[in-house]
């Protein structure tokens, strides 16, 4: 399979429907799409590279050397204490999820999926999957 060069193109907004799915877009008209034109629809999970987490966490140490030479002990204290809690906070939870749809002619279609609308979106997934699985017994029951 050839490595796809093209950007995949991005969508608002994905709805079940009887023949397939359906791509609302912001910006332009609506795309529906057939269950035999789909190959492949999947999420995958990114989280932040271990460099911007090592640069984020090292920010509250930054800030006591900078603090110690301006403000009294005790306010050095607190402030490092809350920034550095509210920042291994950030950094630690820092995930997010893309929602892949790709089609047999290669084309690619994406959505940034937040992590809360992310059961949403497997259910969309187990109903494509049950239709999937329900249109090749039946197109094997009848050959």
């Amino acid at each position: 399979m050839a490595k796809k060069t093209l950007k995949s193109t991005k969508f608002d907004n994905i709805t079940y429907s009887k023949n397939g799915l359906v791509l609302h877009f912001k910006n332009k008209d609506k795309v529906e799409i057939p269950f035999e034109n789909l190959n492949k629809m999947y999420m995958r999970k990114f989280s932040l590279n271990p460099l911007i987490e090592l640069f984020g966490i090292s920010v509250p140490f930054l800030f006591v050397v900078f603090a110690i030479q301006y403000l009294d002990l005790y306010l050095i204290v607190i402030a490092c204490i809350l920034m550095a809690l509210l920042i291994f906070k950030i950094v630690i939870n820092h995930k997010w999820y893309r929602f892949y749809v790709v089609l047999k002619d290669g084309t690619e279609f994406s959505k940034s999926v937040q992590l809360n609308q992310k059961s949403e979106n497997m259910s969309l997934l187990e109903k494509v999957y049950t239709e999937y699985l329900y249109r090749n017994f039946n197109s094997m029951t009848s050959a």
